[in-house]
Parts: structure tokens; C-alpha cells; sequence
């Protein structure tokens, strides 16, 4: 099993600029923090790969609504299905 570490961005004017907003970092773990799942979706160049968040059966819904500029998309996921895997289409 993974684990999934978010963390704030850096507020230090040494470093570089950070990749997420503080609201979506905290959107992002509390989503996390309710069971949701992560997946990441490579891109081309690699710096345009994004992080999916879907809700798994079972996960709870989340209370906070969503930051502004977050997009939603479903995608096709190869998952355990009992003994073998399945392949499903979740919306993250």
C-alpha cells in the first residue's frame, strides 16, 4: 500500500515558488484523509502531469467545496477485483 504525504507549500523567499496553493494543498489532504484514493496521471512534458483524487465505494464525501481552478476528469483505472482486476471509469 502507498502512502500519500501532502504538504503546505513553502512560504520561504529562498526557495522556489510552490507548486499548490495553500487552500488546494488542505483540499487535497482533507480529501486524503477521508479515504480517498490518489492516482498520478503522467503528461507530456513530464511537468504537466496532475495528481487524480477519486472517492472509492465506501469513502466519505468530503465537507469543503472545491477550490477554484481544480478540474474534474474520468478516467479508465485498472483496479483489484477480488482475485484478479477489473477495469473502471472513476470521475476525480
Amino acid at each position: 500500500m502507498a502512502r500519500v504525504v501532502v504538504r503546505e507549500p513553502s512560504t520561504g523567499a529562498r526557495g522556489a515558488p510552490p507548486l499548490a496553493r495553500q487552500e488546494t494543498s488542505a483540499f487535497a489532504g482533507e480529501l486524503l484523509g477521508a479515504g480517498w484514493a490518489a492516482v498520478f496521471l503522467p503528461g507530456e512534458p513530464a511537468r504537466r502531469g496532475r495528481l487524480l483524487l477519486w472517492k472509492p465505494t465506501g469513502a466519505a464525501a468530503g465537507d469543503r467545496v472545491a477550490p477554484t481552478g481544480l478540474e474534474t476528469e474520468t478516467v479508465e483505472l485498472v483496479l483489484p477485483h477480488g482475485r484478479s482486476v477489473r477495469r473502471r471509469r472513476v470521475e476525480g
